[in-house]
């Protein structure tokens, strides 16, 4: 997705900004306004001083502190948290399609090559590229065509984890979310989330349901969703495009019936999502979210019915389901697939999430392919296992790189 050319509605200049806590706050919702509407953050405007590090050119890098998470979920950043906490000493500040991020010198020298391999790519497309253009006119920049418009690294806090060490980096969180997998019988998912059995049964058959709803053709009624692990022998290309073509298929099921803003929403999901009346789905789920009901069974009247096409009936003629019907099915399963999507903790309902609709990957596919087989780091999506693969916005190194985690500054 390009760039939105979204300003914050809070103002930007340094002489306005109130002092202390009130200051410390803005700086952070400056951030947090950035990466819900999938731009970059705000650069510092007037950071403390933070002692040098050396990076892995020799020369001196400063490091931005990170001050850890606000809310559910939510990445906070504050110039002045390194008064509350600093990194290992071994973290350098890189700079990696304009997002910046604090990873160890090996994670470094990998985003290198990958930018590197991007920048090739970009420039072969040339100026005038369709891919390079936007929509309604302008010049995208190599960070806008790839899609990569947000990115954190090392973390405090994260146990194991290989953020940890600065050993991956995350990027697109707000966008990207953790789903549910499913290899044979094994659905998969974030470790935390492990005991949400049904929820994830739940996810899975919502998955199964948008691809078949949208597709076309004489099978279409038995499609399963592939969003299996990587398979053995699998290039990077081919598993990119299978889970590309379900978060596809979901973002046009769900727009039938919902908005794809929110990014985020602030709402835990019904309490039983089947057992709710048509009555109770309307108003539990509001209309800043969805599309009013009887505009939204129109629309599917006219995909559904032989008015215009007969096209969809003849492929979907076991779908069961009248037009409106099928706008309140779209209404649960929206709930359903939000629950693996959590924004924080995993939880059968969480109170924050990303919004489906707007499916689950917004990097390109040259960008995957080259973070995954010219940075040879793992994908989140699908190279974690058949029991914890979904972690879309997630690439590692498989390892901490010979650096201790959270080794103190």
């Amino acid at each position: 997705m390009g760039a939105i050319g979204v300003r914050s509605p809070w103002n930007s200049e340094v002489a306005s900004w109130p002092s202390g806590a009130s200051r410390r706050a803005r700086r952070e919702a400056d951030r947090f306004y950035a990466d819900l509407m999938g731009t970059s953050a705000p650069a510092p405007r007037a950071p403390v001083f933070v002692p040098p590090r050396a990076s892995a050119s020799g020369g001196m890098s400063p490091v931005l502190p990170w001050r850890g998470r606000g809310g559910v979920g939510r990445p906070t950043w504050s110039e002045d948290a390194s008064l509350i906490e600093s990194g290992p000493s071994y973290l350098v500040n890189h700079t990696f399609l304009g997002n910046s991020l604090q990873v160890n010198p090996e994670m470094q020298r990998r985003l290198v090559d990958v930018e590197r391999s991007l920048q090739a790519t970009f420039d072969a497309l040339g100026p005038n590229h369709a891919d390079r253009i936007h929509y309604g006119g302008g010049q995208k920049t190599l960070r806008e065509w790839a899609g990569i418009l947000s990115g954190r690294g090392w973390r405090p806090n994260s146990g194991t984890s290989f953020h940890a060490s600065g050993s991956a980096v995350d990027l697109n969180y707000s966008l990207q979310p953790y789903i549910v997998t499913r290899t044979g019988t094994t659905l998969g998912g974030e470790a935390a989330g492990a005991g949400l059995v049904t929820q994830r049964q739940n996810a899975a058959a919502v998955y199964d349901r948008a691809v078949r709803f949208t597709s076309d053709g004489a099978g279409a009624m038995s499609l399963v969703a592939p969003v299996h692990v990587r398979a053995s022998g699998e290039t990077t290309s081919s598993a990119y495009r299978r889970m590309r073509s379900v978060s596809q298929a979901m973002n046009s099921y769900f727009r039938y019936a919902f908005l794809e803003d929110p990014t985020e929403v602030q709402r835990r999901p019904i309490a039983d999502i089947e057992g709710a009346t048509e009555d109770e789905l309307l108003a539990a789920i509001p209309l800043t979210e969805r599309r009013d009901a009887t505009r939204a069974i129109g629309d599917l009247d006219a995909l559904m019915g032989t008015t215009f096409t007969t096209t969809w009936p003849a492929s979907h003629t076991t779908w069961g389901l009248t037009p409106r019907q099928t706008y309140f099915r779209i209404l649960r399963d929206y709930e359903h697939a939000r629950i693996p999507m959590v924004k924080g903790n995993p939880v059968a309902r969480p109170p924050v999430t990303r919004n489906p609709t707007r499916g689950f990957i917004h990097i390109i596919e040259s960008a995957v392919v080259a973070l995954a087989d010219i940075g040879r780091l793992r994908w989140g999506a699908v190279d974690f296992g058949p029991n914890s693969s979904g972690d879309v916005h997630h690439f590692d190194l498989g390892n901490h790189a010979g650096f201790t985690p959270n080794d103190g500054p």
